[in-house]
């Protein structure tokens, strides 16, 4: 009977943290800064004025802004860490694992294929991310 309740509240943890994540993501969030890696070289690009505004709503749409025009997607916290964009069909065109998230910041990363043939090669990005307080 003990184990059975032990179990039944550590399920009950786990819900309340995937809610936790899925409810701080909503809202308005805009790019900071982009650092990019690739077989041990980095660089961190801070002119970010072609990303888009992203904005995480409560029915699990997703709207990218970029100047006059909006496109709109779907997002989905698949576990814990990782956050998923699919296009309207369902497809995934980006995976990232949540490095951080709390209320005010959003780092994302970002597995991406080698772009030279070859083994042991390691190439990511790391997208900061702030959340906008204008809207």
């Amino acid at each position: 009977m003990k184990t059975k309740l032990i179990l039944a509240g550590f399920v009950f943890f786990l819900m309340q943290c995937t809610s936790d994540n899925k409810t701080t993501v909503l809202g308005n969030w805009e790019v900071d800064s982009v650092y990019t890696y690739y077989n041990g070289f980095g660089f961190t690009r801070k002119d970010v004025e072609e990303e888009p505004l992203l904005e995480y709503q409560q029915d699990g749409k997703l709207k990218m802004t970029k100047g006059n025009e909006s496109r709109f997607f779907l997002f989905e916290l698949s576990s814990q860490d990782t956050l998923l964009h699919r296009n309207r069909d369902g497809k995934i065109f980006e995976k990232f694992c949540i490095q951080k998230l709390n209320e005010n910041q959003l780092v994302l990363r970002k597995e991406m294929h080698p772009v030279f043939k070859g083994n042991n090669q390691k190439r990511y990005e790391i997208r900061y991310l702030a959340k906008d307080k204008s809207q």
